[in-house]
């Protein structure tokens, strides 16, 4: 199993290496979420940053190894990771919007009044 990596310069600077801050997206429990411009391929992406704890070979390990495997136009895909040795961080695609915007907009999109449920179809685009 794969041991978190020793604080070096080098390992403290990628993240300021390859990417301009633009925005915090959110903050929680669970780490902090930027919006970030790549320095070399000028896209934006989301960078979510966690704080490490001893338990992180089997908390994030598997998690990350999963999102790498996950490829779907409706999963957020996952792009790279890497350790600071105190911190994970997690490259990922930058959506526009929020499952919360999804989900208030479902019911419309499907012609369904609020309070109804769904029909046959939504249910099943919904499930896939």
């Amino acid at each position: 199993m794969p041991t978190i990596e020793p604080v070096t310069e080098n390992s403290l600077s990628i993240y300021n290496t390859l990417f301009d801050t633009l925005a915090t997206i959110d903050s929680g429990c669970f780490g902090t979420v930027y919006k970030v411009k790549h320095k070399l391929d000028d896209e934006l992406y989301a960078v979510k940053c966690v704080q490490l704890n001893e338990d992180f070979n089997t908390e994030y390990l598997e998690e990350i190894k999963n999102l790498a495997k996950v490829r779907s136009e409706y999963v957020v895909q996952y792009y790279n990771s890497w350790t600071t040795g105190v911190d994970l961080y997690i490259q990922m695609e930058l959506c526009s919007g929020t499952l919360r915007h999804i989900l208030d907009a479902k019911p419309q999109a499907f012609s369904r009044k609020e309070g109804q449920p769904l029909k046959t179809v939504e249910y099943f685009i919904s499930s896939e």
